[in-house]
């Protein structure tokens, strides 16, 4: 999921290279790209007239079958097989929910290059982290089922502005409260994650600081370390040698 955009959430300053916003009802986007590809996604081929979808891979040439039956497709004007033109999309819906959002500056000397693929793994890696810790920290202050908070992160930039937005939301459709009382308490909650990432002893992540149920496609991309330059970066300016 990613926001859809943000323009009612007001932001205000956090630290020396970072802002925060929240707010209720928010909508978050889920697409599904299809296979993944160098460019990011190759999407579906997706059929005008009957709704047939398939990869690029397999492309829909002529006519074709349908995906569900039609009785008597001749007393109803339409040919035995499907003679509509394929459209290449990507598939997705809108999900409303609270959503709370933090905002870093990426400038140099720190590694803005998010779109270098030979410089995106650490960026990629300590957004990551701290998403994921951000969120762990917020659902013990809440005193919540972790599961109750998603993290995510994106790159953009905003007027020549290289930024990285990390962002918790409600899991509950329409927003439980969650994300928003974080908001109201996100300096505690700061603190809060930078405890967290001090306090282990781990070499990278573990069960005991990063490492859950729900993240377990990502671990071995969950770095504390990283997480905790990232944040000291947002909090104080201060550089890290990623």
């Amino acid at each position: 999921p990613y926001p859809r955009g943000g323009q009612t959430l007001q932001f205000v300053a956090l630290g020396a290279r970072s802002h925060v916003a929240y707010g209720h009802n928010e909508e978050l986007v889920v697409v599904n790209r299809g296979e993944a590809t160098s460019q990011g996604g190759s999407g579906f081929l997706v059929c005008m007239k009957c709704g047939k979808a398939q990869l690029p891979s397999n492309p829909l040439i002529g006519r074709h079958d349908r995906d569900y039956l039609v009785q008597n497709p001749a007393r109803r004007g339409l040919p035995p097989q499907c003679d509509g033109q394929s459209r290449l999309v990507y598939l997705g819906y809108t999900f409303p929910t609270d959503i709370l959002v933090v905002r870093i500056s990426l400038a140099s000397p720190f590694n803005s290059h998010y779109d270098d693929s030979a410089q995106r793994r650490p960026l990629v890696d300590a957004a990551r982290s701290l998403s994921e810790a951000l969120a762990l920290a917020a659902a013990n202050r809440l005193d919540i089922d972790p599961r109750e908070l998603k993290a995510g992160f994106r790159f953009l930039a905003i007027k020549d502005q290289r930024v990285v937005d990390l962002f918790l939301y409600d899991t509950l459709a329409g927003g439980a409260g969650y994300a928003s009382l974080a908001g109201k308490q996100f300096s505690a909650i700061m603190q809060d994650t930078r405890d967290l990432l001090r306090s282990c002893s781990c070499t990278s992540s573990c069960e005991k600081c990063l490492r859950s149920y729900e993240n377990r496609y990502f671990h071995t991309s969950l770095d504390r370390t990283l997480a905790l330059d990232l944040l000291n970066y947002a909090d104080s300016g201060a550089v890290p040698l990623m």
